[in-house]
């Protein structure tokens, strides 16, 4: 019997229009519209998928989910900024999460091929690369740290993530390096006095008739400010694209990398132990997260 191939795939899907960094306001304004397209992707997403070692789950074939918030109508989550008054500091909200399954993946991933918004990384991978990644997913589904869906949150030591640094941080394992490429950061410096919620050290209570009336520019020069980054996937889309493979289908982008070969990553990837204090999850909780996120091997029926 020939050995398996073990791989582990990043899907990027962008958000159906660009949004719009200039200003605070502009990517309020943008992010808005792209949510009331009723869109499965408003501001972008990812999946990873990596084969399972061998023998690690009966009757499993791979892994294949992402996080996400759990879902909200944009009425419901205007809703909740404008309640809570947090301005930007939902930025840094932690919103309630989850592991998305593996049907929502693959139907997700369908959809995004046909609406030609659609691009992946692909790494071979080892038996221990791929034990490594099942082994942080464990903590990660035990730690109850999937309920966790902000940005500005510390995914190697399972604080939660959102989408683009749960992704990035498996890239990082599949590599063996600390695997974020500048080019796919987006990182602007959010003014102080538009922060709000408790985040960042600032207890001001921030409207979004705030945002719209003093969110005409980010901090500039030694104004009060906090740096924002995160990875954007419309960038690691339009960088997938400039390097993509040539391949049959010319609206289907991919890309492969390989360890070692990377000039832009900082430093060798070092798992770290989780550092929280979440409750742990129920045994039927970590067995239904299982189950979500494990697709099942296919068996032929016999002709």
């Amino acid at each position: 019997m020939a050995e398996k191939k073990l791989e582990f795939i990043l899907h990027v899907i962008p958000p159906p229009m660009r949004l719009n960094w200039s200003s605070p306001r502009s990517l309020f304004i943008s992010t808005l519209l792209n949510h009331l397209r009723g869109d499965k992707a408003p501001i972008g997403h990812l999946y990873v998928e990596f084969t399972l070692p061998h023998d690690s789950i009966p009757g499993g074939s791979r892994v294949i989910t992402g996080m996400s918030r759990q879902k909200m109508t944009p009425i419901d989550s205007i809703k909740l900024v404008q309640g809570k008054r947090l301005g930007l500091g939902s930025f840094y909200y932690d919103f309630n999460g989850k592991l998305d399954s593996t049907e929502e993946a693959r139907e997700e991933i369908i959809w995004a091929k046909n609406k030609k918004r659609h691009a992946t990384i692909h790494v071979s991978i080892s038996e221990n690369t791929a034990q490594l990644m099942l082994a942080f997913l464990k903590q990660w589904i035990e730690q109850g740290s999937f309920r966790h869906y902000s940005g500005g949150l510390r995914v190697d030591i399972g604080e939660g993530a959102g989408c683009a640094e749960f992704g990035m941080h498996f890239l990082s394992m599949a590599l063996g390096v600390h695997a974020i490429n500048p080019d796919w950061v987006r990182k602007v410096r959010i003014p102080h006095h538009l922060i709000g919620g408790g985040f960042a050290g600032h207890s001001e209570r921030i409207s979004i008739l705030d945002i719209f009336t003093q969110g005409g520019t980010w901090a500039k020069g030694s104004d009060p400010h906090h740096v924002y980054s995160i990875p954007d996937p419309e960038l690691i889309f339009d960088w997938i694209k400039d390097h993509s493979i040539a391949n049959k289908n010319p609206s289907e982008f991919t890309t492969s990398l390989i360890q070692g070969a990377n000039t832009w990553s900082t430093g060798e990837f070092v798992p770290q132990n989780f550092k929280v204090n979440y409750a742990r999850e129920s045994s039927p909780s970590i067995k239904e997260q299982w189950m979500r996120v494990v697709e099942k091997i296919e068996v032929n029926p016999k002709s």
